[in-house]
């Protein structure tokens, strides 16, 4: 399935308002803030997306701008959980979209979870500025067998200063 946030209500585009979301990827309560629905810029300028991957649509991302978020705190976004389905096929991955720029931009991470969420094992992750492009990344979950229940969180965390926004988009598994 395809989460594209297009069918999302945008938020207050301010650090440390609450967004709730209603697909299968969600916001947590314990925190330190949300990810945020927006589309076009974001507010600070030299940081965010400037829209989102399609043109037009909607991208979550943390707004790094503002007093009720420090650096190191985090947000989380949680899938909801599932059953692997290979489809027939020897190999299954999650592809998504994400966007890191600015000079303060902290760390994104991809984990996942086959224990109820006990445990987190982390599949991906990437640190810094990364530029203005939107990239793409291709996560295999060939590590989980046929029928797995798993949960799939994304993490991400502030950086030392205001430019360092971070999006998501197109998730897919």
């Amino acid at each position: 399935a395809l989460e594209d946030f297009d069918a999302e209500a945008s938020c207050f585009t301010f650090c440390g308002v609450v967004c709730p979301l209603t697909g299968d990827w969600r916001n947590v309560l314990g925190d330190d803030f949300d990810w945020i629905v927006n589309s076009g810029a974001t507010l600070t300028p030299g940081t965010g997306p400037e829209d989102d991957i399609t043109i037009g649509g909607n991208y979550i991302y943390i707004e790094t701008n503002g007093n009720n978020c420090a650096s190191g705190e985090s947000a989380m976004l949680y899938s909801s959980c599932f059953n692997l389905d290979k489809a027939g096929k020897d190999s299954c991955h999650l592809s998504f979209n994400y966007h890191m720029r600015g000079i303060s931009v902290g760390s994104l991470r991809l984990q996942a979870s086959d224990d109820g969420g006990f445990n987190w094992q982390t599949l991906w992750q990437d640190n810094g500025n990364q530029g203005e492009e939107w990239k793409k990344a291709y996560i295999s979950l060939n590590q989980y067998p046929q029928g797995t229940g798993l949960q799939l969180r994304f993490e991400a965390t502030k950086g030392l200063g205001v430019y360092g926004d971070i999006g998501l988009d197109h998730i897919q598994l």
